[in-house]
């Protein structure tokens, strides 16, 4: 199955966010595609705005496992090669390891959109349906409706969805209660690009304008677009 591993950091101090950017893009990623399950990973940085994650840093690692069990077993291997020092660890306390949190997601369905292309930023949606009951109708708008009449908004090409998994590689809180998850994938990364492409996709949404709301979808979806600072790194040829 296709699972993602979602990461938010943060540098310890101001002074250390270089040598933190340098050892998380030129160490971490490499020694984390490394673990057996990982399939390649990139990483960003939000764009400012009102958000209730307080992490700025977000990291996505793409996967493909056989089942939860097999990204249970991704996990542990991940922490195990963190405790014996396989993979190393920030510069002189470059990273705040108290505000890192790591949750794993499971695709509940294809990418919808154009090319594999690697997005130059992401808009993170975390949602839910407004019952359990109306979960069926709310996952059938979502990406029977949602997903294409967003991407229709110029500046989004694709998007993937995904739902939590108990897999918590840190045991620590998430950062939100929502148990799925939108990645949208934009072709822009400026601050007044992102800003052009939310305001047309707001006002869409407020007029209706091609845009199929459902009362399936619950109340206070939590969003945050965040810029790509890395190439998409691809874990290393197994044999």
């Amino acid at each position: 199955m296709k699972a993602l591993l979602v990461v938010y950091t943060e540098p310890s101090t101001a002074g250390h966010e270089a040598a933190y950017n340098r050892w998380y893009t030129e160490e971490h990623l490499p020694d984390v595609l490394a673990v057996p399950g990982y399939v390649r990973a990139t990483r960003y940085r939000a764009i400012p705005g009102d958000c209730v994650i307080p992490q700025r840093y977000l990291s996505l690692y793409e996967l493909d496992v056989a089942d939860r069990a097999g990204l249970q077993a991704v996990s542990d291997e991940h922490m195990r090669r963190i405790g014996t020092g396989e993979m190393r660890r920030s510069p002189d306390g470059a990273m705040d390891r108290a505000a890192m949190r790591a949750l794993y997601y499971e695709a509940v369905g294809p990418r919808v959109g154009r090319g594999d292309a690697v997005p130059a930023s992401v808009l993170m949606v975390y949602s839910d349906p407004s019952s359990p009951e109306a979960d069926a109708e709310y996952n059938r708008w979502y990406h029977e409706t949602h997903l294409p009449e967003v991407i229709d908004v110029p500046g989004f090409v694709a998007a993937t969805r995904y739902r939590v998994t108990p897999v918590n590689m840190l045991d620590e809180p998430w950062v939100v209660s929502q148990q799925y998850l939108a990645v949208y994938e934009l072709d822009r990364s400026d601050p007044d690009g992102i800003a052009e492409s939310h305001a047309e996709l707001s006002r869409r949404v407020r007029d209706r304008d091609r845009m199929q709301m459902s009362a399936a979808l619950g109340p206070g979806p939590i969003t945050r677009y965040y810029a790509r600072i890395s190439d998409r790194i691809a874990a290393p040829t197994r044999a």
